[in-house]
């Protein structure tokens, strides 16, 4: 049975351009007579990337904070020579990417949105004090109006730009442009689960196979096996790998220290999967124990207390308010078109359930035939199974259609969040003959005030399967902050503007 392994793995490996010597290490054309691979490590993709990204976001950063001084000098032009305003900008653009650097801005892949905005506020704001305390000799005549003008320039320009380059790194993960070619060190059934997990679409990586611990038995007996771990390094090299993850909780001590070597030598990211419900990595803070032998990890506990509350609300009758007067137009003449295009009334009442499993009356702009339920029911399709949507709604009006794929038909949820019945971030609120058929499933979703867009809205809003939706809004739930809520508000614009899952 062991031959039969190894002949196996043999042929496994030949079908992939790798050979395996008498001593079962991989060899290559560029190894040595004893069979050692001399090719020095490949520049795999994922670190061409990362390089890239890194490079233009330092061009960006010092293009903004040039921008900026170009905008304060027009405003407070130099008395004399301009010669030592250059050197304080080019020391300040210096000064500049250092900062950035240190508030870890430059490999910000790992960040939630929401985190990496307030780090480029914090280093925006910091950044801004020590050049104005290095620049005080030439601030004395300086008008606040134009320190005030540049600043905002400066954090306009920032957020714009670390935006713009986290939707074109989501472009690049959701087409698989940018994926990470990984592997996966582990046991049988944790590491298959572990590669299938990662081969969904829009993770960012491409699973390539699996890699055996030193305590298996057959090295080769999956189908996705690549190798043991002593050919580890080999494979590494010749598949052009780019990500290492270790089912940890299968892999022995001796094991993760030799694919931690690997790694750091070859250049890898090494990661862990390690079982934790979905959290924001700012929840989680390692406590070491021992030294660094074992780490204990504290995952912080996430609730809304009594201040952020406030906070919360307050965000959501200013924002709230001004969208409605903003939006009004579009509504005044949504509901015209509905009015002359369809008989019945412009606004759609249905019972919803929020916070507690409170049931309140919210509003959108009517969209569908009347008694359009009625319609469905005779044609036998069951209306109360969990986040229910239909592809192509026979239910829906000509300019229903349009309102709905604009998502103008929302616009009326505005006064639900002013008067306190939703905020503009959360859960959506479902139907409650959804809610009672599934409450299982659907009530952990209570735990807050439901919301006009949430977290599932903006990673695929209808497109997305009923359980991912549900786990989606209890991973918005238990990693909840203001700036994540910014975060979502942000996205959902562009969500919108797409047209993205509305339906």
């Amino acid at each position: 049975m062991a031959d039969e392994a190894v002949e196996h793995g043999q042929e496994a490996s030949a079908d992939r351009g790798l050979t395996l010597d008498e001593s079962g290490l991989g060899s290559s054309s560029s190894s040595t007579a004893q069979g050692r691979v001399t090719a020095p490590p490949p520049f795999a993709a994922g670190a061409n990337l990362r390089r890239a990204e890194f490079l233009g976001l330092v061009l960006c950063d010092a293009g903004c904070l040039g921008v900026a001084l170009a905008v304060w000098y027009l405003l407070e032009p130099a008395p004399g020579a301009s010669e030592p305003y250059i050197l304080f900008a080019l020391l300040a653009i210096v000064t500049w990417i250092v900062l950035f650097a240190a508030f870890g801005l430059y490999n910000p892949s790992h960040l939630p949105g929401g985190e990496e905005c307030l780090r480029v506020v914090g280093a925006a704001g910091l950044g801004v004090g020590i050049l104005t305390i290095a620049a005080v000799p030439r601030l004395h005549d300086a008008s606040s109006v134009s320190l005030l003008f540049s600043g905002l320039t400066l954090l306009g320009t920032e957020l714009s730009v670390r935006l713009a380059w986290r939707a074109h790194r989501e472009n690049q993960r959701v087409t698989g442009r940018s994926a990470l070619r990984a592997v996966v060190l582990g046991p049988d059934g944790e590491a298959d689960a572990l590669l299938e997990a990662l081969g969904v679409k829009g993770t960012g990586f491409e699973p390539i196979g699996v890699i055996r611990t030193s305590l298996e038995p057959e090295p080769f007996c999956g189908s996705r096996a690549l190798c043991s771990i002593g050919e580890l390094e080999y494979v590494i090299r010749a598949e052009d790998v780019d990500c290492l993850f270790v089912a940890a909780t299968g892999v022995g001590a001796s094991d993760i220290a030799q694919a931690s070597r690997i790694a750091r030598q070859l250049g890898l990211d090494f990661r862990f999967e390690t079982h934790l419900p979905s959290v924001l990595p700012t929840r989680i803070r390692a406590i070491p124990i021992r030294g660094s032998t074992l780490m204990s990890m504290d995952v912080r506990p996430i609730h809304l207390r009594r201040a952020q509350a406030v906070v919360k609300r307050a965000v959501d009758l200013v924002v709230g308010s001004l969208a409605l007067i903003v939006s009004l137009p579009i509504l005044l003449s949504a509901a015209a078109a509905i009015k002359l295009t369809s008989p019945g009334p412009v606004l759609f009442r249905q019972e919803r359930d929020t916070k507690g499993g409170a049931a309140f009356r919210m509003l959108k702009l009517r969209t569908m035939v009347i008694d359009g339920d009625g319609l469905l029911t005779s044609q036998g399709i069951d209306t109360s199974a969990p986040f229910f949507k239909l592809d192509n709604d026979p239910r829906l009006t000509r300019v229903g259609r349009i309102i709905r794929r604009l998502s103008i038909d929302e616009l009326p949820q505005l006064v639900n969040v002013i008067v306190g019945d939703m905020s503009l971030v959360g859960p959506r609120p479902l139907p409650i003959d959804q809610v009672a058929a599934n409450p299982g499933l659907l009530e952990p979703r209570h735990e807050v005030r439901t919301g006009m867009t949430g977290w599932w809205q903006v990673n695929g809003r209808s497109d997305n399967p009923a359980k991912e939706a549900m786990a989606q809004d209890v991973f918005y739930i238990e990693n909840w902050s203001l700036g994540l809520d910014l975060w979502i508000l942000l996205r959902t614009i562009g969500s919108v503007l797409r047209g993205r899952g509305a339906k």
